[in-house]
């Protein structure tokens, strides 16, 4: 397992709320993995599901097609109905075969991918701060601002704080000194987006009130 070590509290007192939580850690090929499913899953939407039942569903015409054209060819009824549910069984089991092979190929290159960037990245160090959040790593360094977090979820064992829709902060379970911390962390992060909001919610509108 990849070296993690986590500091959630600024003094020795684990009967205060934290105000720093500072986590060093490197993501394993495995946490990468679940990284992309988890913005992956994030990322679904409604006009994706749509267009894949669509997709499926389109073998109902095809079928119907090629029933048409066998009862121009053919007065048998048994024939016709044979070739109208052959080629609808046929139509869908190609279109599903299609989607688990895409899906099979996807999680190998994704997993490959990770993998790569698991033994060239190494290691990074995520700082917690009541001013935002910085991101150390052996390349670069980074502050963000509580405002452009959107939002905060775990998924199989890692915290996700979220910037972007498709892009988090990964930090994994494995780093807390047990649940107390996790959730420790987790409520500053909390508090802090919290703030954002009331902060937002304060600022009086431009707009002129209506006479």
């Amino acid at each position: 397992m990849a070296a993690c070590s986590a500091r959630a509290w600024s003094v020795d007192d684990e009967r205060r709320a934290p105000n720093r939580v500072t986590v060093t850690y490197s993501l394993t090929a495995d946490e990468y993995a679940r990284y992309a499913a988890a913005v992956e899953r994030r990322s679904r939407s409604w006009t994706t599901f749509t267009i894949s039942v669509a997709v499926l569903f389109s073998a109902v015409p095809v079928a119907l097609l090629l029933r048409t054209l066998a009862a121009q060819r053919t007065h048998d009824a048994e024939m016709i109905e044979m070739v109208g549910r052959s080629s609808l069984f046929a139509f869908g089991l190609a279109i599903l075969a299609c989607w688990i092979g895409a899906a099979i190929s996807t999680r190998l290159a994704r997993r490959k991918h990770y993998e790569t960037l698991a033994n060239q990245l190494g290691s990074r160090t995520v700082v917690l701060e009541t001013s935002g959040i910085t991101l150390t790593s052996r390349t670069s360094k980074s502050t963000l601002q509580w405002s452009a977090v959107t939002g905060l979820s775990c998924w199989r064992d890692l915290v996700l704080i979220w910037i972007v829709q498709g892009t988090a902060i990964a930090i994994p379970s494995r780093c807390f000194d047990g649940d107390g911390a996790r959730e420790a962390a987790k409520a500053f992060a909390r508090a802090r987006m919290s703030e954002v909001k009331a902060r937002a919610g304060s600022v009086p509108s431009a707009d002129p009130s209506p006479s």
